[in-house]
């Protein structure tokens, strides 16, 4: 489905059971296969994009913020998920971001009693709460910031913004270290949960559901130039609000039928 024809269906997809959820996951769809916004032949290429990169990845690396480790291979043809816009390439996360692995802080220093620094776990990255606490010595390198994305290693492999409290990044959870503000980290972030979402489904991770950093870092990532990712992650914003909208609408829309029919219900007993 294109995005005109998403459009113009908008509502009556709302109106199907889980229509909501589906719109949400149809508009992601498009968002990473370069269908929601029209690409503009005025764009820096993502060839330059890619360079400044490299550079910024170069320069972390030289200060010791990142330690990225063995280069990844480009994406070749045959690992490329599905078709994207010419101006696009497809990139290995690695390019674009590093993948830190969280540290084994000793369980016997936990508690949920809030002495000590906050710890995020696997369980606490979809609502960015945590009622885990460590009471010992850390190195700063391990605490994450309000507005860090991260991947949970186990589970659902979920990928997050964190929006709780300054916290530290224990074991079996990734942060991703984004090279520069250019790169649209929101997009790139949709782009990987979209693709360890089909390797959650596949057969290979139905019995053993586990991420290793090297899987995270070689995902193949649909990688447009910086305006274009911009443009993007505001048009998803404008039809996520909607989906919201809808989604309130339908539930008041269900609570006053719920209410009428009780009424009716009341006039015939009485």
């Amino acid at each position: 489905m294109d995005a005109q024809t998403f459009l113009d269906n908008f509502g009556t997809i709302a109106e199907a059971p889980d229509g909501i959820n589906q719109l949400r996951q149809l508009i992601l769809n498009l968002a990473v296969r370069g269908q929601l916004v029209e690409q503009h032949s005025d764009d820096e290429s993502v060839d330059q994009l890619l360079v400044r990169l490299d550079s910024q990845k170069s320069r972390l690396a030289e200060e010791g913020s990142i330690r990225p480790g063995r280069s990844i291979p480009p994406v070749g043809e045959d690992e490329e998920p599905f078709a994207v816009p010419p101006s696009w390439t497809w990139v290995p996360l690695a390019d674009v971001a590093w993948p830190q692995a969280g540290f084994a802080f000793k369980s016997d220093q936990f508690n949920e009693v809030g002495h000590g620094t906050p710890l995020i776990r696997i369980r606490d990255i979809a609502n960015s709460t945590t009622q885990a606490h460590f009471d010992g010595e850390f190195r700063e390198e391990f605490l994450v910031d309000t507005g860090d994305y991260l991947v949970g290693m186990d589970g659902n492999f979920n990928v997050r913004q964190w929006t709780g409290p300054r916290a530290l990044l224990n074991q079996r959870v990734t942060r991703l270290v984004f090279f520069g503000s250019e790169v649209g980290a929101r997009f790139i972030a949709v782009a990987l949960q979209q693709r360890l979402d089909e390797l959650h489904g596949s057969k290979a991770y139905t019995t053993v559901q586990h991420l290793s950093g090297k899987q995270i870092a070689q995902s193949p990532i649909p990688l447009p130039p910086a305006p274009e990712q911009h443009r993007i992650v505001a048009r998803m914003d404008e039809l996520m609000a909607l989906c919201d909208e809808l989604e309130a609408r339908l539930v008041e829309r269900d609570r006053l039928g719920e209410a009428l029919a009780a009424s009716v219900v009341d006039a015939f007993a009485t």
